[in-house]
């Protein structure tokens, strides 16, 4: 039996890849355990699979949503929270459009992906942190791609510093 067998070859997948992503998210607090997020980035992915060359890279520009499941927090508009570790789950559906050389290669501009992961935000001080996530990112696509994915990152809490008093 042959449920998908491009999906099950293992043979393009690598774990040399590595991306470069900007990203502005939103957050909006449905109550004290759930955020939705929408965001919009853009970043530079190389070594996607032993199909690019050593170094070859591919521009993208990004459009997500998501929901995060978070322990009981004190959030407002004026009060990031005030822990000093923040843990959360997030699942997110991502739209990304490449550019030219993806094309090429993978044969469309377009990808979107579900991701669901792990992550903590450890705060810096009131207005900075340090985000570390790890995800599974299943590709929704003829050929299923999966892979995981490591994020290590400084956020800014926007809000603070915009509604300063």
């Amino acid at each position: 039996m042959n449920f998908h067998a491009k999906s099950l070859n293992n043979s393009v997948n690598s774990n040399l890849r590595l991306s470069r992503v900007t990203e502005i998210d939103k957050h909006l607090h449905l109550g004290r355990f759930a955020s939705f997020c929408a965001g919009i980035g853009g970043g530079n992915l190389q070594n996607m699979d032993n199909r690019f060359t050593s170094h070859q890279s591919s521009q993208f520009f990004r459009v997500k949503l998501g929901l995060v499941l978070h322990l009981p927090q004190a959030y407002s508009s004026s009060n990031w929270s005030p822990k000093k570790l923040n843990p959360y789950f997030k699942v997110s559906y991502n739209i990304d459009r490449f550019d030219e050389t993806y094309r090429a290669i993978e044969g469309r501009y377009t990808v979107s992906s579900v991701r669901m992961g792990l992550g903590a935000i450890i705060k810096v001080n009131h207005y900075i942190g340090v985000l570390f996530e790890s995800s599974h990112n299943q590709c929704l696509s003829s050929d299923f791609r999966t892979y995981f994915q490591n994020n290590v990152g400084i956020i800014v809490n926007m809000d603070q510093i915009l509604l300063k008093r």
